[in-house]
């Protein structure tokens, strides 16, 4: 095998690999553009971190008001934001030095700039002289899968013997290929349970705190939008019947989970009707004094089943028609 195919092969087998870790770790590139970043400020410098308005070139400050030298920054942003980094200088000397030309210019500060991908896990080390570093799970991948082949490349290498042929060589080359791919996988799979007890656990605490906190504000809205829904025919909403437009207040949207807002969702006949009665499973109400009743004039050791069945009816969901007609 010439030089020249050598390292065409090793140059497709470590994309492939690298392409299956990204599999592991997540999607490489996905339909939600939002992104979270972080900042490592490593340039020995105080620096600001500026977003850079596409349109009109105008700076909006996202440090408050700077990023110490050694200090970290975590962002909330959207793939192609441009950010601009601007040392400040000293507070003692009042001088740069991570300009253009360094501490031969202390008058001179840098400035250098970095632009949000596509890709996820994105990290930006600000070294000295303001030259960022950019990773992300992409390029990690890459750079794991590289050592990894290299590793299994050495392996068989060492363990040839002088009687193994290239396609035994390949076929040991594949096996190491895919026992550490296993590996990796079961790291991924691990570190996924774990972060997943990690939100569930804060979910628990953060409902029970948001809940119990009556005076607290409540989000601002990302969108009002509009939604051209049935009109139930109804005894409780008039009978009427066609359809109507309820404003929707989107506070949430993302592929894995929404809230949204339905205002005037129900009439004040509807609401006094939830309030007075349990709503059935079937839609139509039951009156609280007719589950009392059943509830007394059943024996105690039906008593159990029937609490039961008011917790679950309590407990169920109500169906939303998401057609998609947003307008």
């Amino acid at each position: 095998m010439t030089t020249p195919t050598r390292s065409i092969l090793h140059h497709h087998i470590t994309y492939g690999i690298a392409a299956g870790l990204c599999l592991l770790v997540a999607s490489c590139a996905g339909a939600q553009k939002a992104r979270d970043i972080t900042m490592f400020n490593e340039s020995g410098s105080r620096i600001e971190i500026n977003w850079v308005n596409p349109d009109t070139q105008d700076r909006v400050l996202q440090t408050s008001p700077y990023l110490y030298a050694g200090a970290t920054h975590n962002l909330n942003s959207y793939a192609t934001h441009r950010f601009e980094v601007k040392e400040l200088p000293s507070t003692k000397t009042q001088k740069c030095k991570n300009g253009p030309e360094g501490p031969l210019q202390p008058d001179l500060c840098g400035v250098a700039f970095f632009t949000v991908n596509d890709n996820f896990d994105q990290v930006f080390y600000i070294r000295e002289g303001l030259h960022i570093q950019h990773d992300d799970n992409h390029s990690l991948a890459l750079s794991r899968a590289n050592t990894l082949l290299e590793e299994c490349e050495a392996g068989t290498i060492n363990a040839a013997d002088d009687d193994v042929d290239a396609k035994g060589m390949v076929g040991d080359m594949a096996r190491c290929i895919t026992e550490n791919l296993k590996f990796e996988l079961n790291k991924s799979v691990e570190e996924s349970d774990f972060q997943g007890k990690v939100r569930g656990d804060m979910a628990e605490l953060l409902a029970t705190y948001a809940c119990g906190d009556a005076g607290m504000e409540a989000t601002e809205a990302d969108k009002t939008v509009i939604w051209n829904c049935p009109r139930h025919s109804s005894a409780t909403n008039g009978g009427g019947g066609g359809r109507r437009n309820l404003s929707v207040d989107v506070m949430h949207d993302r592929p894995g989970s929404k809230v949204h807002v339905i205002k005037n969702f129900v009439s004040e006949a509807e609401c006094r009707a939830m309030e007075e009665g349990l709503p059935n499973v079937g839609g139509g109400m039951r009156s609280s004094s007719t589950f009392s009743s059943s509830s007394s004039a059943d024996s105690e050791e039906d008593s159990p089943s029937n609490e039961e069945d008011g917790e679950r009816i309590l407990k169920h969901d109500i169906g939303i028609p998401w057609d998609g007609s947003w307008r």
